[in-house]
């Protein structure tokens, strides 16, 4: 779903764009929200609402699939994208699955950010793919992330061949939305630029082939975007929440691409800390990590505490270090203290 302008629907005729803008229904998102007694019972008012109706019916509209077609397509071989860190992988299962939202949960400076970028650098290098990271809260750093797959793949050969580690970074696309707004508009052009469709900055080739190769999607943060909008005054919070868990779904599932997203905490019952946005957006991420950082330590814990199809409650210690997350040893001086997470 997106802007009603690019649907290309018969009851769209320019006389019903200008009506409808009239009234501030830009998107399929604000004509749903919208009350629709308040457009009338005209004519052209009775073909709109028809035409969009059907529409909306028709792109939400779910075929049955059996069980054994799911079991297939999980028992199929794929290449599941790595972390960069190998004992997240394994906790995991393996690394981020394709056709999947993952979802990392904690508090700030928990290692969210750096996991995210370690998971473009270790895609990029290992797998030679595109990786689209949305950054919502000015926390994509350039630097960093050369900082990380120096450290992936060994400082010597990127001092050596400074030209491998320009084309690795080619490979991440990074794109700025600071509200909800900008990140629809920016995951509905995604989702055109997969489909096939020509390019708005004009068709290039390269950018065509970047997005045949993405196979990560890195959304930091969710929670910076979607909580401004929830409850007060914006009464059209929860359908824009909707809308951007429908676009990722539709993202993952049609491309087949590994989502990744993050999610700040808040105070649960007892002060135990929990995910934040609610009980609409528990069921978005099909695999939540809670990572937990110990007071003035770089030692920290990554725990399990949703998988729809692994093990959950397993831990694993890890350690923020220059070259990004890694395997905490027992020799490091602490140990870390996993915070008590409530199962959702």
């Amino acid at each position: 779903m997106g802007a009603l302008s690019r649907l290309g629907l018969p009851c769209l005729t320019a006389e019903a764009v200008a009506f409808l803008d009239g009234h501030g229904i830009y998107t399929v998102e604000d004509f749903l929200a919208y009350d629709l007694y308040r457009l009338g019972d005209g004519e052209l008012q009775k073909q709109v609402i028809a035409g969009l109706l059907q529409h909306v019916a028709a792109t939400t509209n779910c075929t049955w699939t059996d069980g054994a077609t799911l079991f297939e397509r999980l028992t199929t071989s794929t290449t599941l994208v790595s972390t960069g860190c190998p004992s997240i992988d394994d906790v995991i299962g393996g690394g981020l699955r394709p056709g999947t939202i993952t979802e990392l949960v904690g508090t700030s400076a928990s290692g969210k950010t750096q996991l995210c970028l370690q998971a473009a650098a270790a895609a990029a290098l290992e797998l030679r793919a595109s990786v689209a990271f949305i950054d919502t809260s000015n926390s994509f750093s350039a630097h960093r992330l050369a900082q990380i797959v120096t450290g992936l793949h060994g400082k010597d050969k990127f001092v050596e061949h400074k030209q491998e580690l320009r084309n690795v970074a080619r490979r991440v696309l990074c794109f700025k939305a600071f509200d909800i707004y900008t990140a629809l508009r920016l995951l509905d052009d995604l989702l055109v630029h997969m489909d096939g469709a020509e390019s708005k900055r004009g068709g290039d080739g390269n950018q065509g082939d970047f997005f045949q190769k993405l196979q990560l999607l890195i959304l930091d943060s969710a929670s910076a975007i979607i909580s401004p909008v929830l409850g007060g005054a914006h009464t059209q919070g929860h359908a824009l929440m909707v809308s951007l868990s429908g676009l990722l779904r539709q993202i993952a599932l049609k491309h087949n691409i590994a989502v990744l997203v993050t999610n700040h905490t808040v105070s649960g019952e007892g002060g135990r800390p929990k995910p934040a946005l609610g009980e609409s957006w528990k069921s978005v991420p099909s695999v939540r990590l809670a990572l937990a950082r110990e007071d003035e330590s770089d030692c920290c814990t990554a725990t399990v505490t949703k998988h729809t199809i692994g093990a959950c409650g397993e831990s694993v210690p890890y350690v923020l270090s220059r070259d990004g997350l890694r395997a905490f040893e027992a020799e490091e001086p602490g140990a870390t203290q996993q915070l008590e997470w409530r199962q959702e």
